[in-house]
């Protein structure tokens, strides 16, 4: 839950998730998993590119990182493999479900360093 204009900045999760969108819509920036090495990864899960600034880049070269956007509305779902870089930013008041609890073994935490850059 939060007001409009909320900010999460670019970071990845040690689960795969599913994020529903009750209420409001959030702009979604997304990165692959494979560009980890041009995100900057620092402190934990965090990158050191500024989702705020960084435009969408579908096609960008090998030295950058491949930036999609989208716009998550009421009553959708996005899928957010393990380790996918995500920007998300609150355009309404809004209200959202993750959902990581899954058939399978969903928790990688264990083999994820919480120390520094990977």
């Amino acid at each position: 839950m939060g007001p409009a204009g909320t900010i999460t900045p670019f970071h990845h999760d040690l689960t795969n998730n599913f994020m529903a969108q009750v209420i409001g819509r959030k702009r979604i920036k997304l990165v692959p998993s494979w560009d980890l090495p041009v995100m900057r990864n620092h402190l934990h899960c965090f990158s050191q590119v500024d989702g705020r600034v960084a435009p969408p880049a579908p096609y960008a070269g090998l030295d950058e990182p491949q930036i999609l956007e989208c716009v998550l509305h009421p009553g959708e779902i996005l899928f957010l493999p393990i380790g996918c870089f995500h920007f998300v930013h609150g355009v309404d008041i809004s209200v959202t479900v993750s959902f990581t609890n899954f058939v399978f073994d969903n928790d990688f935490s264990s083999f994820y360093s919480t120390y520094g850059p990977v």
